[in-house]
């Protein structure tokens, strides 16, 4: 074979440089190319399936809570939950009761545990009057746990039900929530496609214009594209490669599938946050519970009740707020890289941080 037919690459790779401008494998990657894909996939479906347990967790953490709610509120004076409810939306300054207003209406319907989450909300700000921070830190959380019940749902199927969730999480973050700093690019609209049998999900950033930039049609094309790729990187034992150009032909699927479980994995972290302060906030209730009981007992005055109830309120919000704030990308990206080097995963075609980042941003201006 003449030297001048035939290319060799640092990797171990023989090239046809004229007329072919094929890569031939010497060894077979293309089989790491397909594990990588499987891999990436099954990290997506237990980061979804995570983020199903968070919800899940979140709305039983809230059930204890309401309850608890009910009893102070009666402790209090009031009749029933709704009376407190309504009394908590009277004493609202204007531009929270509308933001209270418009985000009950995205979502009262849609889900018993967002409805539950509503109610419990409003109680909370019957009981620790003037927190407006604490008020708006809860309707940016149930803003989150909106795009994570979509998702749960998108991935059984019920496409329907799915939809509305997601069409209402980027109302509430596109109209009602737009002006607050911790919204950011975090909340993110859904695309479900399938591969290699199992359920993944690409992610379109919610901000686009005003409303929610999701199309079917998109989706087939997307579904039909990620097949492709996939079923080259199984039976194809050649990688192209253009002298011409002198660049390589990536494999797309292993790039779309990193960008996607990024930002899958960084909802993750959202419903992780909102379900650990579900979990912190029941006990709370149950420990002014207690007080309550001792100001009967006229052991306590009544007033500290309300002062340590508040006092904790205002810190279970500082500490979520400061929660929210830590969950960045470069943070998520080295989380994953961590868990892959701890694996010994295959990561020699995987996108570095600036390429991820990148195609996040064009997500946000363009359409798939």
């Amino acid at each position: 074979m003449e030297a001048a037919d035939t290319l060799w690459s640092t990797a171990g790779y023989a090239v046809r440089a004229e007329g072919f401008h094929v890569l031939r494998m010497w060894f077979p990657n293309n089989v790491y190319y397909g594990h990588r894909v499987e891999q990436l996939s099954s990290d997506i479906v237990n980061l979804q399936e995570q983020i199903r347990r968070d919800v899940q967790d979140a709305y039983e953490h809230d059930a204890k809570a309401i309850e608890l709610v009910k009893e102070i509120a009666k402790d209090r004076g009031f009749a029933t939950l709704d009376e407190l409810i309504a009394t908590a939306a009277s004493n609202l300054n204007d531009r929270d009761w509308l933001r209270y207003r418009d985000v009950k209406k995205e979502v009262e319907y849609l889900d018993e545990g967002i409805r539950v989450a509503m109610d419990l909300v409003m109680g909370l700000a019957g009981l620790a009057q003037g927190i407006s921070f604490f008020f708006i830190r809860e309707l940016v959380a149930i803003g989150f746990r909106a795009i994570g019940l979509s998702l749960t749902r998108l991935v059984v199927g019920r496409t329907e039900d799915g939809t509305k969730l997601l069409q209402a999480a980027s109302n509430i973050f596109t109209k009602v929530l737009k002006d607050e700093v911790v919204v950011g690019r975090a909340a993110s609209a859904f695309r479900v496609i399938q591969t290699l049998g199992k359920i993944v999900v690409i992610l379109g950033v919610i901000f686009k214009d005003t409303s929610l930039d999701w199309d079917p049609f998109s989706e087939l094309r997307q579904r039909a594209q990620l097949k492709e790729w996939v079923t080259s990187l199984q039976l194809s034992c050649v990688r192209i490669f253009d002298s011409r150009e002198t660049t390589w032909c990536e494999n797309r699927a292993i790039k779309e599938l990193c960008v996607a479980r990024l930002q899958v994995k960084k909802t993750r972290e959202y419903t992780r946050v909102i379900s650990s302060y579900c979990g912190d906030l029941w006990p709370t209730l149950d420990f002014v519970t207690l007080l309550q009981a001792l100001v009967r007992e006229g052991v306590v005055r009544w007033h500290a009740p309300n002062e340590k109830f508040k006092n904790k309120i205002e810190d279970w919000a500082f500490g979520m707020k400061k929660d929210f704030d830590d969950i960045q990308d470069r943070k998520v990206y080295d989380d994953l890289q961590r868990h892959d080097e701890e694996r010994l995963a295959w990561t020699y075609e995987d996108p570095s941080y600036g390429y991820i980042v990148d195609t996040i941003n064009d997500i946000n201006i363009e359409r798939y």
